[in-house]
């Protein structure tokens, strides 16, 4: 007959917890330490404003990994706390990835490229070489840093494309196969001035941005004031609209806000799909594992809808990746053709198959 088993004490049965047990303890630990360190990471970019804020959303994916974890080891704790970080850091990108988020309207079609080739890169043909593949009808260029001799050549050399240069300025162009005019309002060399282009009859003003990298500390107070110039310019030109460019921001930044402010949308987060990120690239050491933040932009007056945007996935050298958008201008020219200088009414009747 065997002794009947004696209860042990509660400090003893602590002592020898199952492992399982004991990993769900840790689990609740790192868990809560996780978390805190999330929500000084969050509130710290937030108030410096810097667009590494948007690793959360990478950070989010790991984290929702150690909450399916924290589960399956039964640590409930922990995993309410993993799920509500990851879900904090993921859900304001979500709708990103919603499919068929283009828009329809009755007009023409403008195709739009934006590309930073970088300043010190030998990639200048492969860049203007990229243009003339994709055949954009505006493409705006920055950190192109081509003498005019070299761009008139390469422009020769493309049939149907103009180009605009600023004397001051050296690292941006506007390639464009409709007419171009200065601003009557330019003043000699000034980057903020637009370029008129006409479309359909119809003026468009567009500019081509470089946001100036400063060194006054994560503040960014000069980028900042940059946007806010270019804001002011904005309201100064009545009419259609277009920003393209190297922002040096990511789009949860506020320092874009200047632009947004005036109706002008970004167009990949009207009809792109997911993150969409532009930088780095290849140029750069880190470019080796991929882009991961978007700073390159196409923003556009609501007198277009945007059918489609998207990064493209050749950087030809550079630490940017070119973004591309199919605009419509709305109740302007034939329905689904390219938009032309010409005046005309939008054709309910579409192009011929």
């Amino acid at each position: 007959m065997t002794d009947p088993e004696v209860p042990q004490p509660s400090s003893e049965r602590r002592r020898t917890l199952p492992g399982r047990q004991k990993r769900r303890s840790l689990f609740d630990w790192i868990g809560l330490a996780l978390l805190a360190a999330a929500l000084i990471w969050l509130l710290s970019v937030a108030l410096l404003g810097n667009y590494y804020l948007l690793v959360s959303f990478y950070l989010g994916l790991p984290i929702l990994g150690l909450a399916l974890a924290s589960l399956f080891f039964r640590s409930y704790v922990a995993a309410l706390v993993f799920g509500a970080s990851a879900l904090a850091l993921i859900l304001p990108f979500v709708p990103q990835f919603a499919p068929g988020r283009g828009e329809h309207a009755p007009g023409c079609e403008l195709k739009v490229l934006t590309f930073s080739t970088r300043q010190l890169s030998d990639n200048k043909a492969q860049a203007l070489e990229l243009v003339a593949r994709h055949q954009p009808d505006v493409a705006f260029l920055q950190e192109l840093y081509l003498n005019q001799e070299e761009l008139v050549s390469f422009v020769e050399r493309t049939p149907g494309l103009g180009a605009y240069f600023p004397q001051t300025m050296h690292n941006v162009a506007v390639l464009s196969k409709v007419p171009f005019s200065f601003s009557q309002r330019r003043r000699s060399g000034d980057p903020d001035m637009p370029l008129e282009m006409t479309i359909e009859g119809k003026t468009v003003y567009a500019w081509s941005f470089q946001a100036r990298k400063t060194s006054d500390g994560m503040l960014r107070r000069a980028e900042r004031t940059y946007f806010e110039r270019l804001g002011r310019q904005l309201d100064i030109y009545d009419g259609p609209k277009i920003v393209a460019g190297d922002f040096n921001a990511a789009p949860v930044e506020s320092s874009i806000n200047p632009i947004r402010e005036r109706s002008l949308r970004d167009a990949f987060a009207v009809a792109g799909y997911g993150i969409g990120p532009t930088f780095p690239g290849p140029a750069r050491r880190i470019g080796l594992f991929g882009p991961w933040v978007r700073i390159d932009y196409i923003f556009a007056s609501r007198d277009f809808a945007v059918k489609d945007a998207r990064r493209l996935h050749q950087a030809v050298g550079s630490d940017h990746f070119p973004v591309e958008a199919d605009l419509i201008f709305i109740d302007r020219g034939r329905n689904g053709e390219r938009c032309t200088s010409g005046s005309t009414a939008a054709s309910s009747t579409p192009p011929p198959a």
